[in-house]
C-alpha cells in the first residue's frame, strides 16, 4: 500500500493568538512607536505618521507577494540592486575572413553529360551559393550564423 506524503509544508506555529512570532513583532513594535509618538507629536502629525508605521508594519507582518513574505521580498530587491550584474553575452564586433571557396563539378554518373539532379553533390550546391564567413570560434561561428540567418 502506498502512502503520499504532503511536501513542502510551510506552516509557522503561532504563538500570540492567531499571530506567528513575526507578526506579533512587527504589530508590537508599530504600536510601541506610535505609542511614543503621540507623546512626543503635535496630534495632526501623530496621526500622519500613525497611519504611515500602521500601513508598513501590516504590510511586512501580513503581506505575501507571490507566496512569499513582504519581508523576502524587500531583501530580494536589495540583494538584485547592490549585486553586480553579471551578462553571459555581449554583442560585439567579431573578425571574420572571407574564403573564397571554387566550385566543385560533380559530373553525372553514367556519363552523361546532361544535367541530372538527382546525382549532383547536395553540400556542393550550397557552398557555391556564396563565400563562406569563418570565425576563430566555434561561439563566433554560431554567431554568425544566428546574425546572417543561415543553417
Amino acid at each position: 500500500m502506498e502512502f503520499t506524503f504532503p511536501q513542502f509544508i510551510e506552516k509557522e506555529p503561532k504563538i500570540v493568538g492567531p499571530l506567528t512570532l513575526k507578526q506579533s513583532v512587527f504589530v508590537i513594535l508599530a504600536v510601541a512607536i506610535c505609542f511614543l509618538l503621540y507623546f512626543s507629536l503635535p496630534f495632526a502629525v501623530f496621526i500622519v505618521a500613525a497611519v504611515l508605521i500602521g500601513t508598513c508594519a501590516f504590510a511586512l507582518a501580513f503581506l505575501k507577494i507571490n507566496g512569499l513574505p513582504f519581508t523576502s521580498v524587500i531583501k530580494n530587491f536589495f540583494i538584485f540592486t547592490l549585486k553586480p550584474k553579471i551578462y553571459l553575452w555581449k554583442k560585439g564586433q567579431i573578425e571574420m575572413q572571407i574564403q573564397k571557396e571554387e566550385p566543385i563539378f560533380v559530373p553525372p554518373r553514367g556519363g552523361t553529360p546532361a544535367f541530372d539532379k538527382s546525382t549532383t553533390d547536395k553540400t556542393a550546391g550550397r557552398e557555391k551559393s556564396g563565400p563562406k564567413l569563418t570565425t576563430k570560434s566555434q561561439l563566433g561561428n554560431l554567431f554568425t550564423k544566428i546574425e546572417t540567418k543561415q543553417k
